[in-house]
């Protein structure tokens, strides 16, 4: 192989793994698909960041987009069993 080649395949294979921000959609979307999650909810977690131009609470740059994919997914995951324990309770 060409080290042109290494050079794309070895980009390509890295920028997915959580510390490249902004991350690819692509990855986004694989990402929240392999947590169980949907793809709305995936580009909901991508336009938040990107208004935000990936910058954590504390005015850095956000350095895993994993670590803040998988708060995104845990909050709501406990948002929707607490919307459903309210529907079923008042139900």
């Amino acid at each position: 192989m060409t080290r042109k080649l290494v050079k794309l395949l070895t980009d390509h294979v890295v920028s997915g793994s959580g510390k490249n921000v902004p991350p690819l959609k692509e990855h986004v979307k694989i990402y929240f698909q392999q947590k169980g999650c949907s793809e709305y909810e995936a580009m909901e977690f991508y336009q938040h960041f990107e208004d935000k131009q990936w910058i954590n609470n504390r005015g850095g740059t956000l350095s895993n987009w994993k670590t803040a994919a998988w708060e995104w997914i845990l909050k709501w995951v406990i948002l929707n069993k607490v919307t459903k324990q309210k529907a079923s309770a008042s139900g």
